[in-house]
């Protein structure tokens, strides 16, 4: 299904936003954008899908990366070229971008679709009161890590609850420090999330046999925004 989105080890997102007036003009731009050629080493789109205003589709590009080898003939390593696919999948709906995989990959995919009638993906990242108000919202904190300022002993810190609990500990710099990460779990659909979300917009859904949907994605960006 081109909504459905399946993983047996968790699954990792980022969210951008990204206001799309026409999702099928754009479709058609993007089954004329460059596909993917694997013999020409050539980067681009592959399995391209689109059904009302769901566009889907993945990103690949191939990287260079050198390594070594012993060569047995002359008794000494030389360097051997190979080439890496990086891939990432991708949903465009609700003038948002899903966007999972290769972090490479998810680079390119933002340059490939700023093409699209000259939008550009906005990364959505978290801000300390949005990550605040989210673990104040989850069923069970597991996790809060912290970041105080230069020149504090702790420059990190995690904790195993709220932060409020921690008020006597001295461990955080009140009103001067950042929240750079959330864990815990939430109740959705007659089921728990166990969710991690950072502060530059990474988010986890940690259960495993994982079958997640746009509603789903929703939900959690929902939980922050």
């Amino acid at each position: 299904m081109l909504n459905e989105i399946i993983s047996e080890k968790g699954f990792s997102f980022k969210a951008f936003g990204l206001p799309i007036d026409d999702y099928a003009n754009a479709f058609i731009k993007l089954q004329a954008s460059q596909a993917f050629d694997i013999d020409q080493e050539l980067a681009g789109f592959s399995d391209l899908e689109s059904e009302d205003n769901i566009i889907r589709g993945c990103l690949n590009v191939l990287i260079a990366k050198n390594i070594k080898k012993f060569n047995k003939q002359i008794k000494s390593d030389t360097k051997e070229q190979i080439l890496n696919k990086h891939s990432c999948e991708f949903i465009l709906t609700n003038n948002k971008l899903y966007a999972w995989g290769s972090q490479t990959a998810i680079k390119l995919l933002k340059t490939e679709l700023s093409y699209l009638d000259d939008l550009i993906p906005e990364p959505i990242t978290f801000s300390f009161l949005e990550l605040s108000s989210f673990q104040e919202k989850l069923t069970k904190i597991q996790s809060i890590s912290l970041s105080n300022p230069k020149g504090n002993k702790l420059r990190k810190v995690k904790l195993s609850g709220d932060i409020e609990s921690y008020t006597d500990y001295n461990v955080s710099v009140a009103g001067d420090h950042d929240i750079s990460q959330v864990s815990g779990i939430i109740d959705y659909n007659s089921q728990s999330l166990n969710l991690s979300v950072g502060s530059k917009g990474n988010i986890k859904i940690k259960n495993k046999n994982l079958t997640a949907d746009i509603a789903m994605l929703d939900f959690v960006l929902g939980l922050l925004k």
